[in-house]
């Protein structure tokens, strides 16, 4: 009998029978990481020679290990993302069929009361919520954290007050979207239910049209679909509204970043404490944050319809039949 479990385990269990290509591809994400932070500090020395009267042959060499670095980014990120999908939709594609194999031996009282439609949408659009969001977890959330502690760190290299106010700055965005994404999953739950439901409907109809057509019904089914698109839409834009709120406020976080990096750098310069080079390092190194922080918002929308993709795949994987597989 296949065991029933949830899709952490799942995922947990496909790592470790490929621990391999995971350690590779942790360490392709953490050298790119590496490599992008490296770039600033490859131009804030350009940019303090230049402006000290270095000589041009000297600058050059610089340049090309800026490209070269950037480059090799670049390869590493493609290479590191391709993995990364690789092994979310294999983990998933598992789920599949296993999901599958369960309801197919539950008894009959489930699928006379669910249709078909409704199951394929359950099956399938539940699981692939879980596959766009954990195909990119690694890279999007997790090197993204990575790379967010590590770009405060060399903040605070450079200065105690920008690194403490970049801190303040980096973890009140983050508590936030955290605790929008939490309000928005029960939303996205309310989506999916009445997805499935639309779908099951509409498997029921294309079986029956013949009999709708027969019996004077089709008024009938039009009304029942006229409704359920009136359950659907607002459910759809109250889900919807969750990714505004995270979008909006990235905005005003980064708003108010912006003004801080801008008055801590003039501050620091005219006190002689940083150099041109320091000031143009941190302002790259807050547009650097703005990027960890915008694709962890993306991600949360993911990850709301990931929860409640998983909160429904586990209600049909917890539904047992009363009949054991032995057929005694």
């Amino acid at each position: 009998m296949i065991p029933v479990r949830s899709y952490w385990n799942l995922l947990s269990a496909y790592l470790r029978n490929q621990r391999a290509r995971t350690v590779l591809l942790a360490v392709l994400l953490f050298t790119g990481i590496g490599l992008q932070v490296l770039n600033p500090q490859i131009i804030r020395t350009f940019i303090d020679r230049a402006t000290a009267g270095d000589d041009t042959d000297n600058l050059i060499p610089i340049a090309v290990l800026f490209m070269a670095v950037a480059v090799a980014y670049q390869v590493l990120n493609v290479t590191a993302t391709w993995m990364a999908e690789n092994i979310g939709w294999k983990a998933t594609n598992d789920l599949r069929r296993d999901l599958a194999d369960h309801l197919l031996h539950l008894d009959m009282d489930f699928h006379k009361t669910h249709t078909p439609g409704e199951l394929v949408e359950r099956v399938d659009g539940d699981v692939t919520a879980l596959s766009n969001f954990f195909g990119q977890f690694m890279i999007h959330v997790v090197g993204n954290l990575v790379l967010l502690v590590g770009i405060l760190v060399l903040l605070f290299r450079e200065s105690v007050w920008v690194g403490g106010a970049m801190t303040a700055f980096a973890l009140a965005g983050l508590g936030v979207m955290v605790w929008i994404q939490r309000l928005a999953t029960d939303w996205w739950a309310q989506v999916k239910a009445v997805r499935a439901e639309m779908f099951g409907f509409l498997g029921e109809q294309v079986g029956g049209t013949e009999d709708v057509r027969a019996n004077g019904a089709a008024r009938y089914m039009m009304r029942r679909f006229t409704r359920l698109l009136r359950r659907w839409l607002p459910a759809e834009v109250k889900g919807r509204h969750g990714w505004s709120v995270l979008w909006s406020t990235n905005i005003a976080v980064f708003a108010v970043g912006s003004v801080l990096v801008f008055t801590l750098g003039s501050w620091l310069f005219n006190a002689g404490t940083i150099t041109i080079g320091s000031v143009y390092l941190i302002f790259h190194y807050t547009e650097m944050l703005r990027h960890p922080l915008d694709r962890i918002r993306n991600q949360m929308e993911d990850f709301q319809k990931a929860a409640s993709g998983i909160h429904r795949v586990q209600a049909l994987l917890d539904r047992q039949t009363r009949v054991p597989r032995t057929g005694t």
